[in-house]
């Protein structure tokens, strides 16, 4: 898995906003820190869905069955065993775009929808804070790449970086995830039920597919 703030940042450096979101979820509960995870997820899984229908490779049945057990051991931890979380990463794995054979940005798009819930499963697992701020960047990466497919910008533009900032589809992808550590932040976690997870929703998407020619 990658590390916090690559793909989206110069040089590995994390961002005002990265920087922000870090201090922010580093606050929260394990529970809190596990539903930013698997709701950020839920924003990457349509484009993995894209890519299987694309292919006709993959399962996103994998990664459904993956986001239920998340939602089982938010519910009640004695539901679910750390060998199943384990038996639910070495599956994602076997699901997972290799870029060496797909190199179109849907793969790439599919790639940080199946890494989103690893990590997710892996800091259920660890603890390991590291885990769920990779979260973050995947999210943020998907955008980036997005906006650099949708307006064709050469990485030779001085001007890309600003660009990408001011896009629309950047600043709503950030406002979401404030939006949502706002709610987790306050949010009563001591009963997790599907009304509460439906209230911290999000529906509308990150990206829209259709305004790209190619993918």
């Amino acid at each position: 898995m990658g590390a916090f703030g690559e793909g989206v940042v110069n040089n590995n450096v994390m961002s005002e906003f990265e920087q922000e979101i870090k201090e922010r979820l580093l606050t929260l509960s394990d529970k809190a820190k596990i539903l930013f995870g698997v709701l950020t997820f839920e924003k990457l899984y349509p484009h993995y869905v894209a890519f299987e229908n694309r292919n006709s490779r993959g399962s996103s049945a994998i990664l459904l069955e993956a986001q239920a057990v998340v939602y089982q051991h938010l519910i009640n931890d004695e539901l679910i065993t750390t060998d199943e979380i384990k038996e639910m990463i070495k599956s994602i794995d076997l699901i997972t775009p290799d870029m060496d054979d797909f190199g179109e940005a849907i793969s790439s798009f599919a790639l940080n929808a199946c890494t989103s819930m690893l990590s997710t499963l892996d800091y259920i697992l660890s603890k390991n804070d590291d885990s769920i701020l990779e979260v973050c960047s995947y999210a943020l990466d998907t955008v980036d790449m997005y906006i650099q497919e949708k307006e064709d910008m050469s990485t030779t533009d001085p001007s890309r970086e600003i660009q990408i900032e001011y896009d629309d589809f950047m600043i709503s992808e950030k406002n979401r995830q404030r939006k949502l550590l706002d709610k987790l932040s306050i949010v009563d976690l001591s009963h997790i039920s599907d009304n509460l997870i439906n209230s911290l929703r999000d529906d509308s998407p990150i990206i829209d597919l259709s305004l790209l020619d190619k993918l």
